[in-house]
């Protein structure tokens, strides 16, 4: 079960879209810094609302994501 009720969950979903759009910008850049804070809100978005199924979705697209960067990776781990 979720912690928020459908309404914030979906608001939830949308602000993922977003950080998800900064983080394909940041990696496509090479942006490490830039990549690094987005897929850290990422992750502190799903670990605040206790949505452990949706943190461990997130994870697993931003590791596989082509041309992650090494040091983004190793970021994602340690959060």
């Amino acid at each position: 079960m979720h912690a928020l009720p459908g309404i914030l969950q979906g608001k939830l979903h949308e602000a993922l879209q977003g950080l998800l759009n900064l983080e394909k910008i940041g990696r496509l850049a090479e942006d490490v810094t830039a990549t690094k804070a987005a897929c850290s809100a990422i992750l502190e978005a799903c670990h605040q609302t206790k949505d452990w199924k949706l943190m461990e979705e997130q994870v697993m697209v931003l590791a596989k994501r082509r041309s992650q960067l090494k040091q983004v990776s190793f970021a994602c781990v340690w959060v």
